[in-house]
């Protein structure tokens, strides 16, 4: 069975109501990947283009060099979102606490919104 964008962020934001700093760590990741996964088809129809630096980087580099406002706008939320799941899931040593899950799945959330006002407006 697949997973959609959408059921990432739901899982994230009840990951982010968690008490455990696993939660609040797992919450980052999964509000991540939920706002990477609604942001690739937009980049993919705006010239997604492969390079050696990682599809991650590729989404994000393709939004930001659009020439179209909304876009530049997903990429620099995309990344702040990417910024918070790696310390998430790199920086273990350091203590990730609740406030940050919060941002991340709030953030994820913004994303998913300017990603629908995106999809709304008729392609030409």
């Amino acid at each position: 069975m697949a997973v959609s964008p959408k059921q990432l962020l739901e899982a994230a934001q009840e990951l982010a109501q968690g008490n455990r700093e696993v939660d609040f760590r797992n919450a980052a990741s999964r509000a991540y990947y939920a706002a990477y996964h609604r942001c690739r088809p937009i980049a993919q129809r705006n010239g997604l283009r492969t390079s050696q630096r990682g599809v991650h980087s590729d989404v994000i580099d393709a939004l930001r060099a659009s020439t179209k406002p909304a876009l530049k706008h997903l990429a620099q939320m995309l990344a702040r979102g990417r910024g918070l799941r790696a310390k998430a899931d790199y920086n273990i040593d350091e203590e990730f606490k609740s406030t940050e899950a919060q941002t991340s799945t709030r953030q994820a959330q913004k994303v998913f919104a300017v990603a629908d006002e995106v999809d709304s407006v008729p392609r030409r």
